[in-house]
């Protein structure tokens, strides 16, 4: 049966409402939307970067050139594009960075992958030859990696410089790689990084520059009335899982006895509330911190004995509280004691609606980030967040290579020597994935306004002549040795933007049918 006739004798079993494409009108769709994600963050790359205006389907605006921002905001109906999304989606999980890579790379795979297979080649070639030709790229990048740890803070702050270079923090980011560096500083043991104990937050108002560390946590909520003014400054702070209100139960038993009597009642409930505000009072708590709600007679009550109420404080800040603090978080008030106090410091930001709850023995650490925009708050975090692993990496991993477009030709020619001992048609597949690793270093240089034929063949000469950590100077076109200029980035972000694109366009360009059924 010819191809033709296949497609045709599927396609009579489906409904007429079912879209339905095969072979090589597939593959070539399946390239076109892979080619459009990728053009569409390539421009985005590097310390010159052109930014995006995103307006999502609620109409928030965003102007960012982050990778990551620009698809979570997209309402992508394509099913391929939607995949490709995923390749974002998994370099930023698992590696923190790296995703315009790994997009632009799964772009250039496609586009080679489609070629070949219009020339004859057999999808299963191609993928022979892309996993040949990641094997050896992985490899040739041990090779070139530089082993250090957060003693060496330039290089934790080269790499976390590199990756905020091109986003809308770069005019800051010696201050904000210098906060990246100390804050993975103060939750690692030397090998291990606790990132649950690291927490960014952004706010208003201030500039950039005046962004700074927390010593412990900011919620996401305040007192509800500024009576509470009180609140700011040294306290005691309780903080209980739950809600302080009368059971139901207790009120049952006055209200629906034999003798119902209003006044025993109001009585019963006076004796709760009193019984309730002092044993909040005896632990010597001025503030109380519940996820739940606080009965209005005992919040009255204890603000009159100079203890604040905080209330509807979420599960999440509940429990980074716990670890900001190393206490037990009583869920009932039973049992309680001074000993489940602790002492710290509190203030209120009534206009952002925020409480920072700080000691200096917290067990975590608060990124308070300043945009005048709020049009880049969700990208100054997302790209902070970025900086934030990449140090960590440093810190339990400490392998690093070179940035600029390095990396990349020195795994290309590595893998241009792995193809030439294949004599089996993988090799044309393993020739194409290094023509496509080398548009990593074109398209930074072509960013920047350069010429990128003339600056990449000076690059990829000085490569051929041994200097391992070659780049183009993106402001003077000079070729240099970028480390010396602080460019840098993690094994494990290169390593996994390999491995990332190469699984999805694998995965994709043995697609020979895209049938899409009707949406509901």
């Amino acid at each position: 049966m010819s191809r033709t006739s296949t497609g045709d004798a599927i396609k009579a079993i489906l409904s007429d409402e079912v879209e339905a494409q095969w072979n090589d009108c597939a593959r070539s769709q399946a390239t076109r939307s892979t080619r459009s994600v990728g053009k569409m963050v390539a421009t985005t790359m590097g310390p010159f970067g052109r930014d995006k205006l995103v307006v999502n389907n609620g109409g928030n605006v965003h102007v960012t050139n982050d990778a990551v921002t620009i698809l979570r905001n997209l309402h992508l109906t394509d099913p391929v594009s939607r995949t490709v999304r995923e390749v974002a989606n998994s370099q930023i999980f698992n590696a923190g960075d790296g995703t315009t890579t790994a997009l632009v790379l799964a772009s250039e795979l496609m586009s080679h992958a489609l070629d070949l297979c219009e020339e004859g080649l057999h999808p299963t070639s191609v993928v022979n030859g892309f996993r040949l030709a990641a094997d050896a790229a992985s490899g040739r990048l041990i090779d070139i990696a530089t082993t250090h740890d957060l003693t060496d803070r330039g290089v934790a702050r080269d790499v976390a410089r590199t990756t905020l270079s091109g986003s809308n923090a770069m005019y800051e980011r010696e201050h904000l790689a210098e906060l990246a560096v100390r804050a993975v500083n103060r939750v690692t043991d030397g090998y291990d990084v606790d990132l649950n104990a690291i927490r960014l937050r952004t706010a208003s108002g201030q500039d950039m520059a005046t962004s700074r560390l927390v010593s412990g946590a900011m919620l996401e909520t305040t007192p509800q009335s500024r009576m509470d003014e009180h609140t700011t400054g040294k306290a005691e702070i309780l903080v209980v899982d739950g809600s302080i209100t009368h059971e139901e139960t207790d009120l049952a038993t006055v209200a629906y006895g034999e003798t119902y009597d209003p006044s025993e009642f109001a009585a019963e409930e006076r004796k709760w509330v009193i019984k309730v505000s002092d044993w909040i009072r005896q632990t010597g708590a001025t503030v109380l911190l519940c996820s739940g709600t606080v009965d209005d007679a005992v919040r009255g009550r204890l603000r009159r004995h100079g203890v604040t109420c905080v209330t509807n404080v979420s599960e999440p800040d509940i429990r980074f509280l716990q670890q900001t603090f190393e206490i037990r978080i009583p869920t009932i008030l039973d049992g309680t004691g001074a000993e489940d106090t602790v002492s710290g410091s509190v203030e209120c930001d009534w206009d952002e609606g925020r409480m920072t709850v700080t000691t200096p023995n917290a067990r975590t650490i608060t990124i308070l980030l300043f945009s005048q925009s709020n049009a880049y708050r969700e990208e100054l975090e997302s790209v902070m967040s970025d900086a934030v692993e990449v140090v960590a990496q440093v810190a339990y991993d400490g392998r690093v290579v070179p940035g600029g477009g390095a990396a990349e030709i020195e795994m290309a020619r590595a893998v241009e020597a792995a193809a030439r001992q294949r004599g089996d048609k993988a090799q044309l597949a393993a020739y194409a994935f290094a023509d496509a690793l080398e548009t990593i270093p074109r398209v930074l240089v072509r960013n920047a306004g350069l010429d990128p034929i003339d600056r990449f063949k000076q690059q990829r000469a000085a490569h051929a002549e041994g200097q391992v950590n070659a780049g183009i100077d993106l402001e003077t076109g000079a070729v240099i040795d970028v480390t010396e200029h602080g460019i840098r980035d993690t094994l494990r972000v290169k390593r996994h933007a390999i491995s990332t694109s190469v699984d999805a366009v694998c995965m994709l360009v043995r697609i020979d049918g895209i049938i899409e059924a009707a949406q509901q």
